[in-house]
């Protein structure tokens, strides 16, 4: 269950951790887990908005509204909002949107180099 909920189930995130962290056939998470060098092929060349975006979702404990995300960020979310769907970083559901791995979740509260600088 918390390799899902770091991961989300997807396999380009899922593979490294499996890769780092079995060992004699046994999965050993540890309590902190770094992100996978991988995460910048999801989250690299984000843009300004983008990040902002990813970052009002990393906060947010519950899934969120587009119009609350634009209310914090004061820019149209939907661009933003289809990237990082576009790219599996979010995902809406019954109008809420939500980061769909832990490992964003971390990535979206963290400094630039762990995502990326921006491009502007």
């Amino acid at each position: 269950e918390r390799l899902h909920r770091l991961t989300g189930g997807i396999p380009g995130l899922l593979v490294p951790l499996l890769g780092r962290y079995i060992e004699n056939q046994a999965l050993e998470l540890p309590v902190e887990v770094d992100a996978p060098t991988v995460i910048h092929d999801f989250l690299g060349g984000l843009d300004i908005d983008d990040r902002e975006v990813l970052g009002v979702l990393a906060l947010m404990d519950e899934p969120t509204t587009a119009a609350l995300i634009e209310r914090v960020t004061q820019v149209p979310p939907g661009p933003s909002l289809e990237v990082l769907e576009a790219r599996g970083v979010a995902r809406q559901s019954e109008g809420r949107w939500r980061v769909t791995a832990e490992l964003f979740r971390a990535a979206g509260r963290s400094d630039p180099a762990v995502v990326g600088e921006p491009t502007i």
